[in-house]
């Protein structure tokens, strides 16, 4: 009896919490934090770009971006090492998330502050400059 009172709607406390969720102050700050990560999101997009990553699908609603590494490398595990190993810059390869081309792409996440979303653009910068990316 507990167990479908619980999934048939929600609780009392739920829906109080979500009421909250939607006054004034907590709207700002919702607002402030999307325009944080839409900032984030278009700085590391054009950087990529400007690199030589491709980026098939434009992010809408992550935070993170699929980027194509076809221009360095056919191996997503072996770059992701290089840069990390060599340049301290910490992505995921592309098979972490599927078996379909795989290797060809790698995720960038822009979940953390744009002053080190600005670090790891200079050291990508330059990890692309040395050619150690390259197969």
């Amino acid at each position: 009896m507990l167990a479908q009172n619980l999934f048939i709607a929600a609780s009392t406390l739920a829906q109080h919490a979500a009421l909250r969720a939607f006054d004034e102050d907590t709207t700002v700050i919702l607002e402030q934090r999307r325009e944080a990560f839409r900032r984030r999101r278009d700085f590391l997009s054009a950087a990529l770009l400007d690199l030589g990553f491709s980026i098939a699908v434009p992010t809408q609603g992550a935070f993170y971006i699929y980027a194509g590494i076809e221009a360095f490398s056919n191996d997503s595990e072996r770059f992701c090492r290089t840069l990390l190993e060599e340049f301290g810059v910490a992505i995921t390869p592309g098979t972490d998330f599927g078996d379909f081309e795989n290797q060809r792409y790698v995720r960038f996440a822009f979940t953390t502050g744009m002053n080190d979303l600005e670090l790891a653009v200079e050291r990508l910068r330059a990890a692309v400059a040395s050619g150690r990316l390259s197969q």
